[in-house]
Parts: structure tokens; C-alpha cells; sequence
């Protein structure tokens, strides 16, 4: 009965989520994912794991059991971020949306596709899917995404207010899933980590170089500038010092016409000498002066320089 109300405003927030959710009905998860009337008459969700019955909520007080979980997350602050394994039927997330601040981001991984499948059509779930800190990602369906929308949320400044944890039975049952989520938990920490220690280290250097680039800015393209404007299925071949360059250029002339062709740092001035033009080149040294790298006239080449940074 909650089905078209679900879809409806999954296609306004999932998307991804929508256009391949709306394909099923609940007869095609009919055996996997389903649900059975708890003892104060709220629904509780079962699945088939590995073909064992599986119970992910409690058969006696669903929201009960799911208000005791939620309170873990009582003392979370303004814009922290929660990486949760497990959608379940929603008990829990509502809980857990009851106690934090609309603030708080919920990056939702649901290992289980029939398991949503099945909740979409037997759960009023609008109350959760109308809600714009709550992200929702299922396995085979959307979850190439997440790791994506995380680079985007967690940053220098919440990543210390960036928590993990897993529904009740979800780490056990899905194991694989769960260590793969705490592997994309752990480098989205460590890269953030690494980030800040390098502008501890080279902040001043940063900054000095920002100032002496400051000429450039107002008649630079940054990144953004580039979004839609070339094909999604145009390859990018990057190109950095090595050996192996000086064999390849003939078939970086080739490919010339194909792809997208992004030199970095001095590799920039060997295939300028050799006639081939890069698309962009990206100067990511602090410490290399530009006039070491550009020996040549890079204006009349018509090169797009991307993050010079001067010395």
C-alpha cells in the first residue's frame, strides 16, 4: 500500500535508486525478504541468508529494541557524520533521526537489495526518504556512489565527528560488506589525515605561492568550469615521468584524437618538444619553478595550465 508514495519520492531524492527499484514488485523478493507481525503488532523484517531465516528486528517490540540502539548516537554534535551498515525496515534509522540534529549526515549502506525491495512495498518510509541528511545506498544498485559522496561530506573539518557502526546482526550476516565499509571508513580518515599534515608542513609555502599565482586566478578555468563539457565515455590518459614515455610518444600521437590527455609537471615539456600537445598540464610541485618545467612557449602552444604553483 506504500509503494507508490516510497517511489514517488525516491525519484524526487534517489534517482539511481528509483529508476531500478520501481522495475520490481514484491513478488519478485518473495522468499528472501519479508514480513511478519510482532507481538504489539508492528512489522518486523526477515530475510534468507545463505538460506537460513534470518530476523533483523525483535518479534516482540521493534521500535523499542530500535529507540535502545539509537541512543548510542544521543551525544552526537552538529555536523558529524554517521557511515551506517543496514537499512533494515527503517525502525531503526527513525530512531536514530529522532535524536540527532538535521545536521547530523547518515550515509545508509543496505547490503541487501531484496531486503529494500521488499520494505519500499511494505513500510510507510516517506517520513526517512524526505529527509536531506539521510543518503541511502543499496549493494548492485547505487553503491558505486558512496565512496564518491563521502570525498564530497567528509572533510578537514568533520572528519574527527565522522563515525562507523552496523545495525544489529548486519556486521555477522554480512561480513564482507562490513569489512569493506570500515576499509572505506579507515582511507576516507587516513586521506583526510594526510591532507591536513601536508598543509601543516607546506602551509607557508602554500600560501606564498597562492599569492604569487594571484595575477593568474582571474583569468584561470578551474575545474568546475570543465563539468558537461566533455563526452562521459572519453578516455583520460595521464602522463608523468617514467621510462616508458620516450617509447610510447608515437602512440600518445595516436591517441591524440581519442582521448583527453593530461601532462604532469616536466613530462609537459618533453611532448611539447616532440609535437604533442597535452589538453591540460598539472604543475602539483611546490617546490619546481615553473620556468624549470616550461622551456618553451607554452602561450603559443595553446596549453591549459592547471595548478601552477610558483616557486
Amino acid at each position: 500500500p506504500f509503494t507508490e508514495k516510497n517511489i514517488a519520492l525516491l525519484k524526487t531524492k534517489e534517482t539511481d535508486v528509483h529508476d531500478i527499484i520501481q522495475k520490481y514488485s514484491d513478488t519478485d523478493v518473495e522468499g528472501i525478504a519479508y514480513s511478519r507481525d510482532s507481538k504489539n503488532g508492528e512489522k518486523y523484517l526477515v530475510i534468507r541468508v545463505n538460506g537460513e531465516e534470518c530476523i533483523l528486528n525483535s518479534s516482540y517490540d521493534p521500535t523499542r529494541e530500535a529507540q535502545s540502539y539509537a541512543q548510542k548516537f544521543a551525544e552526537l554534535y552538529d555536523n558529524s557524520a554517521l557511515l551506517l551498515l543496514g537499512f533494515g525496515n527503517g525502525t531503526f534509522i527513525r530512531e536514530i533521526l529522532k535524536i540527532v540534529s538535521n545536521t547530523v549526515n547518515i550515509y545508509v549502506y543496505e547490503p541487501c537489495k531484496e531486503s529494500f525491495i521488499s520494505v519500499i512495498h511494505d513500510y510507510d518510509l516517506r517520513d526517512i526518504l524526505e529527509r536531506d541528511n539521510v543518503h541511502i545506498y543499496i549493494s548492485e544498485i547505487n553503491d558505486s556512489q558512496l565512496k564518491i559522496d563521502l570525498e564530497v561530506g567528509i572533510n578537514y573539518m568533520n572528519s574527527n565527528m565522522f563515525y562507523m557502526d552496523s545495525l544489529p546482526k548486519y556486521s555477522t550476516l554480512f561480513q564482507k560488506d562490513y569489512m569493506n565499509l570500515i576499509q572505506i571508513y579507515k582511507d576516507r580518515k587516513e586521506y583526510i589525515n594526510a591532507d591536513i599534515a601536508t598543509v601543516v608542513k607546506l602551509g607557508t609555502k602554500m600560501i606564498e605561492n597562492d599569492i604569487k599565482n594571484l595575477e593568474y586566478i582571474a583569468k584561470s578555468t578551474i575545474a568546475s568550469n570543465y563539468i558537461g563539457t566533455f563526452p562521459e565515455d572519453m578516455v583520460a590518459i595521464v602522463v608523468s615521468a617514467g621510462p616508458s614515455l620516450k617509447n610510447d610518444i608515437e602512440e600518445l600521437k595516436k591517441a591524440k584524437s581519442k582521448g583527453f590527455i593530461i601532462a604532469v609537471d616536466t613530462e609537459a615539456k618533453y611532448m611539447l618538444d616532440n609535437d604533442l600537445k597535452q589538453d591540460i598540464v598539472d604543475c602539483a610541485s611546490y617546490k619546481k619553478p615553473n620556468k624549470v618545467i616550461f622551456r618553451v612557449d607554452i602561450k603559443k602552444k595553446k596549453v591549459q595550465v592547471s595548478k601552477c604553483l610558483v616557486k
